[in-house]
């Protein structure tokens, strides 16, 4: 099987953009399409395709340090809409945990440097 559609958390996006699925009922088809035996071949199997739209992998990818990944953390979308300052201050806390386990040493939390991913989502929608 083939997808040619974009995995999306938006309601937005979902509204007013042609190709544009929700990613829960996306990844949850290409699942049960895998299990009924048919393989996918693009854009990847359900599992990996999973891990890159969604970009989950740089918060693992970022404990080995031979690939060079900035300190890297997320934050789900319903934390930040319950309480954006509060959950801003825990991804911050979080980058610092990281960087510090990876070596890397701030003064202080507002010289912390990393990133931040929050949610699924492809292309910043």
């Amino acid at each position: 099987a083939w997808y040619f559609l974009q995995p999306t958390w938006s309601l937005h996006a979902l509204s007013d953009k042609a190709g544009y699925v929700s990613e829960g009922q996306f990844f949850e088809m290409c699942q049960r399409v895998e299990l009924a035996g048919v393989p996918t071949g693009w854009p990847h199997v359900a599992h990996v395709h999973r891990l890159l739209a969604g970009r989950v992998w740089a918060p693992q990818m970022c404990l080995h340090p031979d690939l060079k990944v900035p300190p890297t953390t997320r934050v789900h979308y319903a934390e930040f809409a319950d309480d954006r300052h509060g959950a801003a201050g825990r991804a911050i806390q979080a980058l610092g945990k990281l960087a510090t386990s990876m070596g890397i040493f701030a003064a202080s939390p507002s010289e912390c440097e990393g990133v931040v991913k929050l949610g699924f989502g492809c292309s910043g929608e």
